[in-house]
């Protein structure tokens, strides 16, 4: 049982205590994200990310490293569209020196201009690593074609006229207007002591400022299209796209159950029909996006470029066939035990018990229970997986991103 625990100024403790854990995990997650950047802003949720770890008002950015190399902590962080989290796994003994270090990197970072400028050519290395990934690019464009800037199209990385023009004030404003108590969720799962974490977390965040929880971003309006990018590589790459929907809606479940029969794993429709009987390819997948408001499905497949219409053929015959004929009951079974297998799994595992507790309060309001959420991929059934075909898999509705040798 998850217990929910709201300090005066707003900021959420998520708390799940597992005693038979050795460790711990602790997440702070901030509703900050790419989807609710300016156009000037672009990446700069992921920039402060970067920065948090480049020192403190009292510790260098090699301080921090030996810090949690001295508790033998896992530390890290990551930027999503929609919330920036910095977390921790260490022993369940050392879960209140993690704490303090990364309240620290939270509230008091320096912000250092010099430190500013070397992060900056870091990021502008990763924006193009991304450009030199074609299976992240091509993504990257399907979302921003059809969702368009700013909001959910615009990418985490920013781009690099926006990165290369932030300063330490940029950052330091964004974080006034973001880093508050209403956007702050701090989850905590694993063994640890219940009243003193509650006791330091209370203390140490008693500076932030109290506010509401941030406004719904607008859901944007999707726009089937076609987008395209010459790259002289090897291979093209596909993604295709479809409105689908959002992560509160009851039907992502049932849709979730599909994409594992069609595209996820060795027995999927889309892996046996063009990697094992045509030979086409060697990466093809399906997968859900799913936001607050809105969602998307994607299928992905990556080719050399003379074998790109038979691939498009192959795939739109497997969504033909979808459509027409549905799934069977066995393909429905192997699904959903797959699903469930992989939910269990991950709440064996104090760091997704935190990362899914805080998303799920995030997106939800609330945290559901593993009975819950394996009592909903049971009632799926052939039948509902239809609907979600019918509604999904409009032809009309169908986006395309290609990045590539384009013919």
């Amino acid at each position: 049982m998850v217990e929910i625990i709201r300090l005066p100024n707003n900021a959420t403790l998520l708390l799940e205590q597992i005693d038979f854990f050795q460790s711990a995990a602790v997440g702070f997650f901030v509703e900050a994200g790419s989807r609710f950047e300016t156009p000037a802003q672009a990446g700069i949720s992921h920039f402060i990310e970067h920065m948090l770890f480049k020192g403190t008002e009292t510790r260098t950015g090699a301080e921090i490293a030996r810090a949690f190399d001295r508790i033998g902590g896992q530390v890290n962080a990551y930027t999503a569209k929609e919330m920036t989290c910095f977390y921790a796994k260490t022993l369940h003994t050392h879960l209140p020196e993690a704490i303090e270090l990364l309240t620290d990197m939270l509230l008091h970072p320096r912000m250092d201009e010099k430190d500013i400028d070397t992060e900056r050519g870091v990021i502008l290395e990763e924006i193009n690593m991304v450009e030199d990934s074609p299976d992240d690019l091509v993504v990257e464009r399907l979302f921003e074609a059809v969702w368009g800037r700013p909001g959910l199209g615009s990418p985490i990385l920013g781009d690099e006229a926006t990165v290369s023009a932030f300063a330490a004030e940029d950052l330091r404003q964004y974080m006034a207007a973001n880093y508050l108590g209403g956007n702050l969720i701090v989850s905590v799962a694993g063994k640890f002591d219940r009243d003193a974490t509650v006791s330091q977390l209370t203390d140490l965040l008693a500076e932030l400022p109290k506010t509401e929880r941030r406004q719904a971003a607008e859901v944007p309006a999707y726009r089937p299209t076609l987008v395209t990018k010459e790259k002289d590589i090897e291979q093209n790459h596909l993604c295709y796209g479809f409105p689908a929907y959002g992560v509160t809606d009851p039907k992502a479940t049932a849709l979730s159950v599909v994409s594992a029969i069609l595209g996820e794993g060795m027995s999927s429709r889309l892996f046996q029909h063009l990697r094992e009987q045509l030979g086409l390819v060697y990466s093809v997948t399906s997968f859900q996006s799913a936001h607050r408001g809105c969602g998307l499905f994607s299928i992905y497949t990556a080719q050399q470029a003379e074998n790109e219409g038979r691939a498009r053929e192959a795939v739109e015959k497997e969504l033909e066939l979808l459509r027409r004929e549905g799934i069977t009951e066995e393909e429905l079974f192997r699904a959903r035990e797959s699903i469930k297998t992989g939910l269990v799994m991950g709440f064996e595992n104090s760091s997704s018990r935190m990362s899914f507790n805080a998303r799920d309060y995030l997106r939800r309001g609330r945290v559901r229970e593993a009975e819950e959420l394996l009592a909903a991929v049971d009632a799926v059934d052939v039948e509902a997986a239809r609907r979600v075909i019918a509604e999904v898999f409009d032809p009309a509705r169908q986006a395309l991103s290609v990045v590539g040798r384009i013919r």
